[in-house]
C-alpha cells in the first residue's frame, strides 16, 4: 500500500462560485440538456423543459430560495 501525504502548500487553489444560482446558470443548464435521456424521479423530460422556454427558469430558480 502507497501512502502519499500532502500539506496545504501542495493544495490547487480552484476559483469556484459556490454562491446562489444565477438565472442565466439556469438558462445556460437547461439549454445544456440532453434530449432523448431517461427522466429523473419527477418523470419531466428534458425536452419539456426546453420548451418551456422562460416558463421554466423561475420555477427552477427560485426553488433554490426555499
Amino acid at each position: 500500500m502507497i501512502t502519499q501525504v500532502f500539506s496545504s502548500e501542495d493544495a490547487i487553489q480552484l476559483d469556484i462560485n459556490t454562491g446562489p444560482l444565477t438565472c442565466d446558470e439556469v438558462r445556460k443548464s437547461i439549454s445544456n440538456l440532453k434530449n432523448g435521456k431517461a427522466t429523473a424521479i419527477d418523470g419531466i423530460q428534458a425536452e419539456l423543459i426546453k420548451v418551456g422556454g422562460e416558463i421554466t427558469v423561475a420555477p427552477i430558480y427560485l426553488h433554490q430560495l426555499y
